[in-house]
């Protein structure tokens, strides 16, 4: 029977009354005295109050002293998680499993863990397992079909949403509706998840959720009335959700409402607007370039946070991209010793990029080596590199890097009846009713669509990704590997595409240079191009010339645009566009591609 202090601290907990959880521990019981349920409350209550560091050391004791009981491996493994150290936690949950292979718990935070690795099959494979167990525990059915269409496996996953509606009670009900509807929106069936979140708000009318997920299906509709009124409702329920307030912030600029962030700034100037809202806002602002409004987010933020490490990055790069470098190096420093541990790799990109600006590319090169080996398949950090070498004037280590017999350029004209370019253009221009260019991406003057657009089931699309895959993985697997190149260490693996999207370019329109962090091959289609491509290089996609205000280095490498085009190239590879002064439009399809673990 559990002690009065253990119920105590267990009531508490549940309360979510986290800092008398702390002190009522603190004062009463301590780590080394504890039973395990009162350190996994404590733990998870320091967890809570942002204090990971301590929440993590505790819990380093607990598993040492409790390493036969499940749970408490499993608690530690969910802070580690929470934390990014994956490995950790995932060995921590096997070990529980061992421990007790019926722990449900375990199997859901394995598969979890899983799924944020992007793992998607060893997750499919720790909801089966746990299946074996529970065959009919809706939570574990949830899970794996949510693994099945993370794995693209959309037919079996809509068959266990459909079977779990028939027998699920209201409860349940939400997030299986949830989940389906995001299932539905995958597939680009937006009526049939408006009509599923709209059984879903009868339940319970004030779910954020589901209103949210509503406001955007209406979105992809371009039902956009309908959407502002959803986004409108959840605000209204709301005010300081930090994710709502973003999204809703997206959705005005790429309508073109007039003052589309004053909605997010009434929310920062809020008395109690949170850590979190401060930092998303100021990272929207400076991706947006709206450096007057995210000066007043620093100044309402500043009392409270200048000792914060993410926070005083953020004040570097507004000072670094209001080009005050000195200010900008005051605040990085401060950024980097307020830090617990090694700085995050966010503060060293920043502390690069300063760097880079005032043309110090030996310190530039030392950070991104570092960062190279912290995040290995992050292509970002060899673009960044790359122009360090190129200040450095390092010819023969930049060209060996950034080698433009990488790019290739194939047309798609010579094995596609006439007739395949204009169903295509007719196909994109139902899909640009933006009125403006997405935030922090590389457009300009222009409209890029919402979703990923090779999963839209139209034939058209689907014959246009089949002969973009057959081109890829002919050109991937025709290079010799080199296992010092960030791009030829991988060559010869199967692809898969991580994203999708049609940008169209209006008149001024132009993509600023940059690269793709998250891909390993990139490439544009050139759909509907103008006869201004043929006048002075309008138009015209040009290779490694950085994108740092302060540097005025040269490209490296141009291609004439033409259509029927398709042009591969190494995801790390800085790329842009030259602006179109005439009026007519440009309309492309462009995507990210990954090699197969």
């Amino acid at each position: 029977m559990q002690n009065p202090i253990t119920q105590q601290i267990i009531k508490l907990y549940q309360q979510r009354q986290y800092e008398w959880v702390i002190k009522q521990f603190e004062s009463s019981l301590g780590v080394k005295q504890c039973d395990p349920q009162s350190g996994v409350c404590y733990a998870n209550a320091l967890r809570h109050s942002g204090n990971l560091s301590q929440a993590n050391k505790v819990y380093r004791n607990l598993s040492k002293r409790f390493a036969t009981v499940p749970f408490v491996l499993n608690g530690h493994a969910n802070l580690l998680i929470a934390i990014g150290e994956f490995d950790n936690g995932i060995n921590l949950l096997k070990k529980a499993l061992q421990i007790d292979p019926k722990f449900l718990d375990g199997y859901i935070n394995l598969a979890r863990a899983y799924s944020l690795k992007k793992q998607f099959t060893l997750a499919e494979k720790s909801y089966r397992q746990a299946l074996q167990t529970r065959p009919d525990d809706p939570q574990l059915l949830m899970g794996l079909a949510s693994a099945l269409q993370q794995n693209d496996k959309l037919g079996e996953a809509e068959s266990i949403y459909q079977q779990l509606l028939i027998r699920l009670p209201s409860p349940w009900g939400i997030k299986l509706y949830l989940q389906y509807a995001s299932l539905l929106r995958v597939k680009q069936n937006y009526r049939n998840a408006i009509s599923l979140l709209e059984k879903a708000v009868q339940i319970e009318p004030n779910n954020v959720d589901v209103i949210i997920n509503l406001a955007a299906n209406h979105v992809l509709l371009q039902q956009h009335d309908a959407a502002i009124v959803f986004y409108e409702k959840a605000i209204a329920i709301a005010p300081l959700d930090a994710s709502l307030q973003i999204e809703y912030a997206h959705v005005r600029w790429s309508l073109g409402i007039e003052e589309p962030f004053a909605k997010l700034m009434s929310a920062v100037r809020n008395t109690h607007a949170s850590y979190e809202l401060c930092i998303a806002a100021l990272d929207l602002l400076l991706n947006a370039e709206q450096l007057d409004l995210t000066q007043v987010v620093i100044e309402a933020g500043v009392g409270k946070w200048q000792s914060d490490p993410t926070f005083m990055m953020f004040v570097a790069r507004h000072h670094r991209l209001c080009n005050r470098l000195g200010e900008a190096q005051i605040a990085i420093r401060t950024a980097v010793t307020s830090s617990k541990g090694p700085p995050s790799v966010s503060i060293e990109n920043e502390r690069g990029y300063i760097a880079l600006a005032l043309g110090d590319g030996k310190t530039a090169l030392n950070i991104y080596r570092k960062l190279q080996r912290r995040e290995t398949d992050d292509q970002g950090w060899w673009t960044l590199y790359s122009t360090a070498l190129k200040i450095e004037k390092a010819e023969r280590e930049y060209h060996q890097l950034c080698d433009y017999d990488l790019v290739n350029v194939s047309s798609i004209l010579s094995c596609k009846p006439a007739g395949f370019i204009p169903r295509l253009i007719d196909k994109l221009e139902h899909m640009h009713a933006n009125s403006q260019h997405p935030i922090g991406q590389s457009l300009r003057g222009g409209t890029q669509t919402y979703e990923d657009i090779f999963d839209d089931p139209e034939p058209v699309i689907q014959e246009l990704k089949t002969w973009i895959m057959e081109r890829a993985n002919a050109f991937t697997q025709a290079q010799a590997k080199n296992v010092q190149h960030p791009f030829l260490r991988h060559v010869g693996k199967a692809l898969s595409f991580t994203g999708s999207w049609s940008v169209n370019l209006k008149v001024d329109g132009f993509h600023t240079s940059h690269f793709h962090p998250q891909g390993w091959l990139s490439g544009v289609f050139y759909v509907d191009i103008p006869p201004a491509v043929d006048a002075g290089g309008e138009g015209w996609l040009q290779f490694g010339k950085p994108e740092i205000d302060q540097l005025d280095l040269p490209a490296d490498y141009v291609i004439k645009p033409e259509s029927g085009t398709l042009v591969l190239f190494p995801s790390f590879m800085w790329h842009g566009t030259r602006p179109f002064t005439r009026g007519e439009r440009r309309l492309t399809i462009a995507f990210d591609m990954v090699p197969a673990d």
